[in-house]
């Protein structure tokens, strides 16, 4: 019957005649071709309800834990990140544009809030859809202490964007790092 889960898996939902899934961290709804618009209104209503559960952010959302937009990080204390963790938000969930939390909490956060996700494993060498680690978006928008923290965790300095830009190409732009003894380790991947 519609809106009756049929099938739970990993990736994938069946909510009555429609499915949910998640492929490389994207949602999609689906209907079968046969189906009625009320019957896929109906599932779909269910499957809606699911998206968030798919995404990494079941619970998380309404417990202020939103980590996909920039509001959550400027307010954002290690407490809060801890607490998110807690409720099971995905280290690893990936924004529209492939970035992670901690590529995140790397342009909008504090040192503090970055070590926090680096400490529950999130992983410092993950790329978004153009190659940025947060090691770049770092260098390019953040402050020194959080570069160090990221190198401290494995951050690959060499690490190129799809235009071929390592992070001491983007911290030349950012005064807070270019003229910070850091900048010196990020310019060494240059030469190696």
């Amino acid at each position: 019957p519609v809106g009756r889960i049929a099938v739970v898996t990993g990736c994938h939902w069946r909510a009555g005649r429609v499915k949910v899934s998640k492929t490389n961290g994207r949602v999609s709804v689906m209907r079968r071709k046969s189906e009625t618009i009320r019957h896929t209104i109906a599932g779909a209503a269910l499957a809606l309800a699911l998206v968030p559960i798919l995404a990494g952010r079941a619970g998380a959302e309404a417990q202020g834990c939103d980590w996909a937009g920039s509001a959550f990080w400027e307010g954002a204390d290690p407490a809060r990140v801890d607490r998110c963790i807690n409720d099971g938000v995905d280290l690893e969930a990936r924004a529209e544009d492939g970035e992670t939390p901690l590529h995140r909490a790397a342009r909008y956060g504090t040192p503090e809030t970055v070590a926090a996700l680096l400490a529950a494993g999130a992983k410092p060498k993950a790329q978004d859809e153009w190659g940025n680690t947060p090691l770049h978006r770092a260098a390019a928008w953040d402050n020194a202490e959080t570069v160090a923290a990221l190198l401290d965790a494995g951050a690959d300095p060499k690490a190129r964007t799809k235009d071929g830009r390592i992070p001491a190409d983007l911290a030349e732009d950012n005064a807070a790092v270019r003229n910070h003894a850091i900048f010196w380790t990020l310019n060494e991947a240059r030469f190696d």
